[in-house]
Parts: C-alpha cells; sequence; structure tokens
C-alpha cells in the first residue's frame, strides 16, 4: 500500500515553545487520498497511552511506532504524563457515519458540519495514521481557544513534524502522521491545493488534468442534507473531467441509464409499489479544491435530476399515470469527493468517482419536484395520447430495425416526427 507522499496543504497554527520560548510554525499537510488499511496492518494501542483505558483504539502500526517516540520526548521535555494520550485513532466508515449524522444535527448544515466532522469515507480518521490527542481539556469546537492555549498543543507545533505528525488548523486535538510530507516543498498560493494542480503530476506520477482555477466555485445550498441509504438502483459515472454534461458516446450512454431508472419508477408506481422519493447524490474524483468539488458535485446531481424529470414525464404520460409526478419527491445531494470508490489517485479509480448515484426510496422525505405545469383535464388527456402514441411507435421503430423492415422503419420514423411537432401543439393547450 503506498500511502506516505500524498498530501494536500493547508493552513498553518503557530506557538510558542514551552522549553525554548522560541516561535514556532507547523503546515497543514493532509492525508490524500483517504484509503482504509487492511485489519492486519492495524494495531492496538496500549492502555497506557489511552485517555479512556476503557475504550480500545487502533492505529496503523507506523503511526503508533512514530506516536511512541513521540510521547517519550514530549515526556522528556516536561510534558506531563496524562497529556498527549489519545482520545481517537482509527474509525470505521461505519463509526464516520454516525458522527457525521449527529454533526449534521449539532451544526444544521453540511458546510458547518464538515469543519468539524469529515462525512464518512472522507475522514483521515479511516486511514489510521489521524490521532485525537488529550490536551487537557475538552476536545470540542467551543474549547478552540482554551486547547490552543496549552502546553501540548505548543509542543506539538513546534515539535510533531520531526515525527511526521501535522496539524489540522481547526482543530488543535487533530494530527496526522503523514511520513515524507514534511519533505515536499511548502506550497502558500492557496489553501487545500494538491501537489497536481502544481505541478501537473498525479499520485503517481503520471499526468493529469489541471481544473480551471480562475473559475468561481458554485457553493451548495445551505440546507439539511438528506443521507441516502441502502444501495443505488443505478450508478451513472464516468462523467468527462471537470464536466457536468451528460455523456452518450461509444463508451458510456447517460441518457438511456436515466431511462432506465424512469420505465422502473413508473413500472412500480403501476403495480401499486410506489417509489415516493429518489435520492440523487454527486460525487467528484480528489482533484480540486473541497469547496469547487462540492458544487461540481451538485451540478452533477442537478443534471441527472433535471433529465430524469423529462424521462419521467414521457413515461408517466405514455402509461396514461400523470398523477406520479405529483406524488413525488426529489432529494439533490452533494457529497463532492469524498467517499472515494474506488480509492486510488490513478485515472482508472478516479474517471469512476466521476459519477451520480441514483436512489429509488421506499419512504417519502421532503424534497423538490418536478417541473410539470398544471393541466385543464382536456389538455391532460391530449397528453397521455401523444405520448402513448409516441411510445408506442419508437417500440415499432426499434422491432422494425431489429428484422431489418425498412418500410415499415421509415413509416415509424414518420409518426415519430409528427409526435414531436404533436408535442409542441400540447405545449399551447
Amino acid at each position: 500500500m503506498r500511502w506516505g507522499t500524498p498530501f494536500a496543504l493547508g493552513e498553518s497554527v503557530t506557538a510558542i515553545n514551552p522549553v525554548t520560548q522560541a516561535q514556532c510554525r507547523a503546515d497543514e499537510r493532509r492525508i490524500r487520498p483517504i484509503v482504509e488499511p487492511a485489519a492486519n496492518e492495524l494495531v492496538s494501542v496500549d492502555a497506557r497511552y489511552l485517555t479512556n483505558s476503557k475504550r480500545p483504539i487502533q492505529l496503523l502500526r507506523a503511526a503508533y511506532d512514530a506516536y511512541l517516540k513521540l510521547k517519550a520526548a514530549a515526556e522528556a521535555d516536561g510534558i506531563s504524563a496524562d497529556r498527549l494520550t489519545i482520545v481517537s485513532g482509527y474509525r470505521s466508515v461505519e463509526h464516520q457515519r454516525r458522527l457525521w449524522q449527529g454533526a449534521l444535527q449539532r451544526y444544521g448544515s453540511p458546510q458547518a458540519a464538515r469543519k468539524w466532522v469529515a462525512p464518512p469515507g472522507g475522514s483521515p480518521h479511516h486511514t489510521g495514521r489521524a490521532i485525537d490527542f488529550w490536551l487537557g481539556t475538552s476536545n470540542s469546537s467551543k474549547n478552540i481557544a482554551a486547547l490552543r492555549a496549552t502546553p501540548g498543543f505548543h509542543w506539538l507545533v513546534c515539535n510533531a513534524a520531526r515525527f511526521d505528525f501535522f496539524p489540522y488548523a481547526a482543530e488543535p486535538w487533530h494530527w496526522e502522521y503523514n511520513p515524507n510530507a514534511g519533505d515536499q516543498p511548502v506550497a502558500r498560493s492557496r489553501p487545500r491545493q494538491r501537489p497536481a494542480q502544481m505541478h501537473g503530476f498525479g499520485w503517481y506520477g503520471g499526468p493529469v488534468p489541471a481544473p480551471r482555477p480562475m473559475r468561481k466555485p458554485q457553493e451548495i445550498n445551505p440546507r439539511g442534507l438528506t443521507i441516502c441509504g441502502g444501495k443505488p438502483f443505478t450508478v451513472i459515472d464516468e462523467f468527462h473531467f471537470d464536466k457536468d454534461t451528460l455523456r452518450r458516446d461509444a463508451v458510456q450512454d447517460h441518457f438511456k441509464q436515466i431511462e432506465a431508472v424512469a420505465v422502473e419508477i413508473v413500472r412500480r408506481w403501476t403495480m401499486a409499489l410506489g417509489v415516493p422519493s429518489v435520492c440523487i447524490e454527486g460525487h467528484t474524483d480528489f482533484i480540486g479544491s473541497e469547496t469547487y468539488n462540492l458544487g461540481l458535485g451538485e451540478r452533477r446531481a442537478r443534471r441527472v435530476k433535471d433529465e430524469l424529470c423529462k424521462a419521467l414525464t414521457h413515461h408517466a404520460l405514455a402509461a396514461g399515470a400523470p398523477w406520479i409526478l405529483s406524488k413525488m419527491t426529489f432529494v439533490v445531494n452533494t457529497l463532492g469527493e469524498i467517499p472515494p470508490d474506488p480509492p486510488g489517485g490513478a485515472d482508472a479509480q478516479r474517471k469512476h468517482n466521476r459519477r451520480v448515484k441514483v436512489y429509488l426510496l421506499k419512504e417519502p422525505v421532503p424534497g423538490e419536484r418536478c417541473p410539470f405545469p398544471e393541466r385543464t383535464p382536456t389538455c391532460l388527456k391530449v397528453d397521455v395520447l401523444t405520448e402513448s402514441i409516441c411510445e408506442n411507435a419508437r417500440r415499432i421503430c426499434k422491432i422494425a430495425a431489429e428484422l431489418g423492415d425498412q418500410q415499415s422503419l421509415a413509416k415509424c420514423k414518420e409518426v415519430l416526427k409528427t409526435c414531436e411537432e404533436a408535442r409542441e401543439r400540447s405545449k399551447r393547450c
């Protein structure tokens, strides 16, 4: 497993060395990408180094060895033995999911929650290389000033890099083991810029396309986030780099995937099964800033939602069930670059992370609706009749093409052309 060199540059923290009284600075070197270690690479922390000895904690073996050296050096410099013990280490994705749900309830929006808790799949704690230290008072967002004033924090700022630990500026207690990151040149051009953007090379040496740095990031709407649960009905992946446009080419046909979703929704409703809500979740790869990737993920999810509404309108009318549209809600989510699935920095992994997941929910949740104008009963009948004829013509064309019946294919294509004209007329009904 290759995990030492990749990192994301970020902000700095400063402090006064409690031994020499000199001013010190420590720079963020965030772990990127997030990769969970194998179970046999994790070791249990000895109880004497735990803040709560009854709560077992695991770390990556190399991170634990580095921690033991850091702890011994801190005590030799006069830091109390009950300080710099470990509050938290390795966390599973499921554990992080529970923390994320709690943070959403506490802080009210994904943007606010993300400052203090990483969404599931995106936490450095998944790597076994992140440690939350006990500095002498509660690790809380309400306690930041007090934590930054502790001798333990000052000692870490001045000494932790010697043991390959680097800070997370927003949380004084959180430090990440990132060997070799300290040997990289410090770039201060902008926060959280990745080496791939600065040098034009990916984590594994291959060239990657640079994102557009001058493009203004699209902030996501600060509303409550509905976590899409269970297994997605479909995954629309391999979006082009830094694009939200849907593909229809020799490699991918996003429109065909979306139409299959619409057909399944109508099928379930007409069989009295129902799909009261659809959750659409946008993702990106890890190239680009977190803020930009959140916006890009939402734009991709919204493109899928808009196209799904078009397909759903057609199939609901063709089935004589326009009422379906008024009974459904749509949740448009973005999780940006997390969780990476599959993890890794090579293009083969990154292209699959440029994706949108579509979940068909069994329970209704608050959300948006498909835009569908109010129609009189007569106009609605015209809509249903038009779409039914068009759908039958499409099926006949498909069969004629498979049989090689050119005469029938030509006639049904004429009907399809007439269908488009009828659709335009029905809009003016």
